[in-house]
């Protein structure tokens, strides 16, 4: 999360770059404490935060989900949530320019047009995929008033369960959300073509981010080749 990156929002008002940033991690791992430089870095940002009770592992991604919407609700005011995984670069500009013009309530989009469930009694639902999704904030206050037994559904895939979570709000509450596919959401290529996407997926490395940060400021791309047949 390179915050030096926002002073390229200029054509955003400033009331849309309220922008919270949240690294969740748990309290501690099944190989021991955190290293040093974990530890220098949480006291240099506010932006990460530790889980007390919570196991780091990849089984505890939907928990975080919960827990990080719950604090968001108690501490922030904001219209929506974005979620992402650790490897994606986020193109702000065209994200917040967009988010602008949706709706602000019952809403929830990213690659949606994923399925999951129809196994031990769950019922089959649609998600967005984990790598990038959004849901506003009326979403997130509803999933706080689900019960504990969907809090602590056993299967795994935290973007799965999100999709669940928003299935619940309908069949438990009655309160039904927008699932709109956003073909914006997530690219994984970036050798060609304009920076019109809101995540750009599987860049694991810092000087990867770094070149396709430098990329979309400068909007350096190619004409993508016509596809062959």
């Amino acid at each position: 999360m390179n915050v030096n990156r926002w002073n390229n929002l200029t054509s955003i008002d400033e009331q849309y770059k309220r922008i919270k940033v949240m690294f969740l991690f748990g309290s501690y791992t099944d190989s021991g404490d955190f290293d040093q430089e974990f530890y220098d870095e949480l006291k240099e940002h506010d932006d990460m935060y530790m889980i007390s009770n919570l196991r780091e592992h990849k089984t505890a991604l939907k928990y975080k989900v919960l827990w990080g919407t719950k604090q968001a609700l108690h501490h922030y005011d904001f219209d929506y949530i974005v979620k992402t995984d650790d490897d994606i670069v986020v193109n702000l500009p065209v994200l917040i320019t967009d988010l602008i013009a949706l709706p602000r309530d019952r809403y929830y989009t990213g690659n949606c047009n994923m399925k999951y469930g129809d196994f031990n009694g769950y019922p089959k639902w649609k998600y967005c995929s984990g790598g990038g999704y959004v849901f506003s904030r009326d979403v997130a206050s509803k999933f706080q008033e689900l019960p504990s037994s969907v809090h602590q559904v056993p299967f795994r895939p935290e973007d799965a369960y999100t999709g669940y979570l928003v299935n619940r709000l309908r069949e438990l509450l009655g309160y039904k959300v927008q699932i709109v596919p956003n073909p914006k959401l997530k690219v994984y290529g970036y050798k060609c073509g304009p920076f019109v996407g809101w995540f750009y997926h599987s860049y694991s490395t810092a000087k990867k981010h770094e070149v396709l940060h430098e990329k979309i400021r400068t909007d350096v791309w190619v004409p993508c080749s016509e596809p062959k047949g």
